[in-house]
């Protein structure tokens, strides 16, 4: 089994972070869908191997009442 270790977000220059850790959680997803260029940047600015986890959109995890929701 393989365990990847990776943070929420990148905390220090995203140049640097690929030398530390194998994967980072893009928690930006949670409040709105990244569009297709930005998805394509961040797969190019990356090494192959490198892995990116997202948080499903908050329209799909929380109803529209819930105070974490926050309409955009």
């Amino acid at each position: 089994m393989v365990i990847n270790v990776g943070l929420c977000g990148f905390t220090m220059s995203a140049l640097r972070y690929p030398s530390y850790f194998r994967v980072v959680e893009v928690q930006q997803t949670f409040y709105q869908p990244p569009t297709a260029n930005v998805i394509t940047r961040w797969r190019t600015q990356m090494p192959a191997s490198f892995e990116f986890t997202v948080k499903a959109w908050m329209l799909i995890t929380h109803l529209a009442k819930s105070p974490t929701y926050r309409p955009i």
